[in-house]
């Protein structure tokens, strides 16, 4: 299904601050779904897709208690059955826009301000339960450890809400200029190094004391 969809798993990431977290997780509610009707007939999982986008569509939401598809076209959505034979609805019974005009109000007013009420309530609420036994710090502050602040192009501390891409590494958001002198004389290239055999956990580390070091600045001005 992966391959088919073209999906590259490197871009879709529903914790990216740039990725589209609400269309992944459909993504992997579709995946799941589908997996668990297959019942292990995996060549087949493409007959599922209809009735597995007929669940989601009519399932209620948490958020605002109410069928996405229902909100969206303002009708029941249409059961799984052949309407081939079904006669097509006559042009003289299409929509009337002043119909359209005197329902607007309705829906704009009434309809979508319930929703958002109902959206922030649940939020509240969520929100509410995860501070409960979670500590939430909504004021600026700088992180700890020290190898990293909350800290906006200004020098200004953010709060914690902010995406995760705005963290800076302090070594990075040094504001003392650095002459072209200067950097020469203090950076270091890593010349040559070896690796130890691997450790219990597989993983395998670059011995330090193996490093060998070099100023580029001072074989330069030696050579």
């Amino acid at each position: 299904m992966m391959n088919i969809g073209g999906i590259d798993r490197r871009l879709a990431l529903a914790y990216n601050p740039w990725g589209n977290s609400t269309a992944e997780s459909y993504i992997k509610l579709t995946k799941a779904t589908t997996i668990k009707l297959l019942n292990g007939k995996r060549n087949q999982w493409e007959h599922y897709i209809p009735w597995v986008n007929y669940c989601i569509d009519v399932k209620n939401a948490r958020m605002h208690k109410s069928r996405r598809y229902t909100l969206l076209f303002n009708r029941r959505h249409d059961g799984l059955a052949h309407y081939s034979k079904e006669k097509p609805t006559d042009s003289s019974k299409i929509a009337d826009e002043k119909i359209i005009n005197e329902r607007y109000p309705f829906v704009q007013d009434v309809l979508i301000a319930d929703i958002s009420k109902r959206i922030i309530d649940t939020q509240a609420a969520d929100h509410a339960k995860f501070a409960k036994k979670h500590k939430v710090v909504e004021s600026p502050y700088p992180i700890d450890s020290g190898s990293y602040t909350l800290m906006d192009k200004r020098g200004a501390l953010l709060s914690r809400d902010i995406p995760t891409h705005q963290i800076v590494y302090n070594a990075a958001a040094n504001s003392r200029p650095t002459s072209v002198d200067e950097f020469c004389k203090e950076h270091y290239d890593i010349q040559a190094g070896r690796r130890r055999g691997a450790k219990a956990t597989g993983k395998r580390r670059l011995a330090s004391k193996t490093v060998n070091w070099k100023k580029a600045a001072a074989r330069k001005r030696k050579a």
